[in-house]
């Protein structure tokens, strides 16, 4: 009898070792489909912390309605791959890289255009939409004539831009490109500041992005942003650099969405 309850013991123990070898190779096939834990969506109390920059493009509150191509994006992917996002409103791009170097921010939407540099300090996604700089001024009276018809007019002017935006980089390459001097004056103002500013003839030149100059254009006809400073540019999220993973599955949920009507619709309600 004895050997009998020793081998019923070790039939039993070998028995305990294979289910758990099973519910393993389980966990292991689960864990490899999903990826990563975003990819399964976030467990409890998981939260991914979102720097939103304020402008007419990426996010707006108009009285009890929240909008803007990035706002609408994450709304989207959060109630679809069960993901909780915390937004948080920064005025610039800066604000925002400067909140993702500190630890505060996971994830910055902010009208940040897909450069090497930016490649260099950071993670970026796909493109989430594109844009352009472009050169902000007024009208003449006839309200059809522009002070400058292109950027090498802007030779010996003064242009003002928000401190620390990637539009200072664009101008001080343009500078080097034209072979002569703009004065780059930046200031703490933001983009639709700068747009405002020029149109009440406060400052004369201004560089934006297009996509927040057609925003306001309706509002401010006596407003000409027609000449470009830059070529269309792809804007994306940016992470940190230990961020692959949550980067990786942003990517998947961007390249599916691109793929609706929905995200068309989006396209079209902001940029057409």
């Amino acid at each position: 009898m004895q050997p009998l309850k020793k081998r019923n013991s070790h039939i039993a123990i070998l028995l305990l070792l294979l289910i758990l070898a099973v519910g393993a190779m389980i966990a292991l096939k689960k864990c490899s489909a999903c990826r990563h834990r975003y990819m399964c969506g976030t467990a409890p109390g998981d939260t991914v912390n979102v720097a939103l920059q304020y402008s007419p493009v990426s996010f707006y509150m108009k009285g009890d309605t929240l909008g803007g191509v990035d706002y609408d994006l994450l709304h989207i992917i959060s109630r679809t791959h069960d993901i909780h996002f915390r937004y948080t409103p920064v005025t610039t791009a800066a604000e925002g890289l400067a909140g993702l170097r500190a630890g505060r921010f996971d994830i910055v939407a902010a009208n940040l255009p897909m450069t090497s540099a930016l490649r260099d300090s950071f993670l970026v996604t796909e493109p989430v939409y594109s844009d352009r700089q472009v050169l902000i001024q007024l009208r003449d009276t006839t309200g059809h004539r522009k002070m400058v018809e292109s950027t090498l007019g802007l030779r010996g002017d003064t242009v003002y831009v928000t401190r620390n935006s990637p539009n200072v980089e664009r101008l001080q390459n343009l500078i080097r490109e034209i072979g002569d001097t703009i004065y780059i004056r930046e200031v703490p103002n933001t983009a639709e500041q700068l747009f405002i500013m020029t149109a009440l003839g406060e400052i004369q030149l201004a560089v934006i992005n297009e996509q927040i100059a057609r925003s306001m254009s309706d509002d401010y006809p006596q407003v000409d942003y027609s000449t470009g400073v830059s070529f269309t540019q792809f804007q994306p999220w940016v992470l940190q650099k230990n961020e692959q993973a949550l980067c990786d599955s942003l990517n998947s949920w961007l390249t599916q969405l691109k793929e609706t009507p929905l995200y068309r619709e989006l396209v079209k309600r902001y940029f057409d």
